[in-house]
This record gives structure tokens, sequence and C-alpha cells, in this order.
């Protein structure tokens, strides 16, 4: 089963493998209200706790996201994170980031200070 939400200029790509166990949101995410935008998703996660692949891979790539998004970029992965902590998946967190952009690198290494306790690799790329 796959979730999906299309990517926009203001709101990022968002595809969710359940039973690969892959989670990739890539993009910009400036949408009106983060809550509103984020609800279906977190939604899919919860479905995702009660059969949730053996491993799973939480993919990142933002160009820029707002202030209300940071929150939610934080629970998303603690929500999921909680699956991995039961012991009901092996979790990978990629933070993948475009070479010149500083502050998206920077984003993701503070993410991954904060949830230290986890497999979060910071990934520099060419390009998206």
């Amino acid at each position: 089963m796959s979730f999906e939400i299309a990517l926009t200029t203001k709101t990022p790509g968002i595809t969710f493998d359940t039973k690969g166990g892959k989670l990739t949101i890539c993009g910009r995410s400036l949408p009106e209200n983060a809550t509103d935008f984020y609800r279906p998703l977190f939604d899919e996660i919860e479905r995702y706790k009660e059969s949730p692949s053996s491993s799973t891979t939480v993919e990142l790539a933002f160009e820029y996201f707002n202030t209300s998004t940071s929150r939610i970029i934080l629970d998303i992965i603690k929500s999921i994170a909680w699956i991995a902590q039961r012991g009901k998946t092996n979790l990978n967190i990629d933070w993948k980031y475009e070479s010149d952009d500083w502050d998206m690198e920077d984003a993701g290494n503070e993410y991954k200070q904060i949830l230290s306790d986890l497999k979060f690799d910071v990934i520099e790329v060419e390009r998206f």
C-alpha cells in the first residue's frame, strides 16, 4: 500500500510505501496550516503502527521549510520512532541536503542532535 501527496510550489511531495517501509518527504514546506496539511500523513503513520515493515527508512529532502513545519518534522520522526522503540521496526533517518545549502545542512544536524538515540544520517547530495 502506498500513500501519496503531490508536490506543489508550497508543499512537499510525500510518498509512504507502507509495505516497503519507506517514507519520503521532499521539496518546499510552506503550507498555510502545517498541522492540517500533514494530518493525513499522521493518520497513515497511525495505521502503519499496526503492521509496520521490519525496516523503516525516512528520507527527508527539503529545499526550505517554515517554522510551523519544523515542529511537524520532529513529530513525524518521533511518531515513527515510537514503532522502533517497541522493537517492531529498524529505523533509519536520512536527511538529504544540496551541497550548497548550509541552512538545510545545519537543520539536519540540529535534528540529528535532538534525536541522538536514532540512526540519523545527514547526507550531502549534488542536487535533488
